[in-house]
C-alpha cells in the first residue's frame, strides 16, 4: 500500500493537483468551465478532484456511498476555505439532483460499475435538459487508450458525450 492511500489529506491534495493540471484543461477543450458551472462528481471520495472546480467558482456537488469519505471531503473543503456540497448516498436515489448539472465527472469509478451502459444512461438524467458533458477519468480509460496505437499517449482521459436529443452515448 502506498503512503497516499493511508494519508487521506495527501491523497486529497494529489487529486486536487491532478484535476487542476490535467482534468480541467482537458475538459475545457469541450466546454466552458468557471463561475456558476454546476459540477457533479460521482464517486467523489474525499473530494480532491472538486477542489479546483470550487476555487474557479463552480457550484460543486460530490456524491459517494462511503460516509467516511464524505466526512473527510467536508473537513478538507472547510480546511481549504472552499465551498461544496457532499452527500453520502447512491447518486441515482437522489431525485433532487436530476437535470441539475452542466458537467459530471467520474474519476476511477466506471471500472467498478457492472452495467456500464445503464450507468451512462442514468447519468444522462443528472445533466441539464439542454445538455451537458459527462467525462470518465479512469485508469480503465488508460488501459484502452494505451492498448491502441491510434490513440495518443499518455493522456489518461476518455470523454463520453451524452446528447440531450438522443439516447446514444458517443
Amino acid at each position: 500500500m502506498q503512503s497516499r492511500q493511508l494519508n487521506r489529506r495527501q491523497y486529497f491534495n494529489e487529486l486536487a493537483t491532478t484535476s487542476e493540471k490535467y482534468f480541467i484543461p482537458y475538459i475545457k477543450r469541450y466546454r466552458q468551465v468557471g463561475k456558476g458551472t454546476k459540477v457533479l462528481e460521482i464517486g467523489c471520495g474525499d473530494g480532491g478532484n472538486l477542489l479546483p472546480f470550487s476555487r474557479m467558482g463552480c457550484d460543486v456537488v460530490g456524491v459517494d456511498m462511503a460516509e467516511g469519505r464524505i466526512r473527510d471531503a467536508r473537513k478538507f473543503f472547510q480546511e481549504n476555505g472552499a465551498k461544496g456540497r457532499f452527500i453520502a448516498s447512491d447518486v441515482f436515489l437522489l431525485k433532487e439532483l436530476r437535470h441539475q448539472f452542466d458537467l459530471i465527472v467520474c474519476h476511477d469509478v466506471i471500472e467498478h460499475i457492472d452495467d456500464k451502459e445503464e450507468f451512462m444512461h442514468k447519468c444522462k438524467q443528472l445533466l441539464k435538459t439542454r445538455g451537458g458533458n459527462f467525462h470518465v477519468l479512469s485508469c480503465l480509460a488508460d488501459a484502452f487508450r494505451w492498448a491502441s496505437a491510434d490513440m495518443p499517449k499518455p493522456l489518461p482521459l476518455a470523454p463520453a458525450f451524452l446528447s440531450p436529443a438522443s439516447d446514444e452515448i458517443v
